[in-house]
């Protein structure tokens, strides 16, 4: 902490230490409007930053009043019923995986050429009557 209070801010209109400026941006981003924290962890932000009417940043210190986290205890039984949050119920999956012998682990690769194809000849073949145009 002395070695960013002591410095100036890289943007005084946000802040006016290093030290509040680099709580500022913190702050923003582990909000809702940031990389939103406090919601995918269930966290309240542990920083609180004081401002000036301006909306300068001019202090900043640890959330004292909002750093409890969960306090449930983690359960090791298997018949456990969760305390807090979704209960989820884990389901067996549907069908076992196979493995097809010619393209599983440890099959031998066949080299192949393309798609091959079998010329068909029609039925009857179209005969041409030639014309006489002028000059013949």
């Amino acid at each position: 902490m002395p070695l960013t209070q002591g410095q100036p801010s890289p943007d005084p209109a946000v802040a006016n230490t290093l030290f509040t400026f680099l709580a500022q941006r913190f702050v923003a981003s582990y909000g809702a409007n940031g990389l939103n924290c406090a919601g995918l962890l269930n966290t309240p932000d542990p920083l609180t930053v004081t401002t000036d009417a301006n909306g300068v940043a001019i202090s900043a210190a640890p959330n004292t009043g909002n750093t409890a986290r969960s306090t449930t205890s983690p359960t090791t039984t298997v018949d456990a019923t969760p305390t807090t949050g979704v209960t989820a119920t884990p389901t067996a999956p549907a069908a076992t995986p196979t493995v097809d012998p010619t393209t599983g682990a440890g099959a031998t690769p066949t080299p192949t050429t393309g798609a091959t194809t079998t010329p068909t000849v029609p039925a009857t073949s179209p005969t041409a009557t030639p014309t006489l145009g002028p000059g013949n």
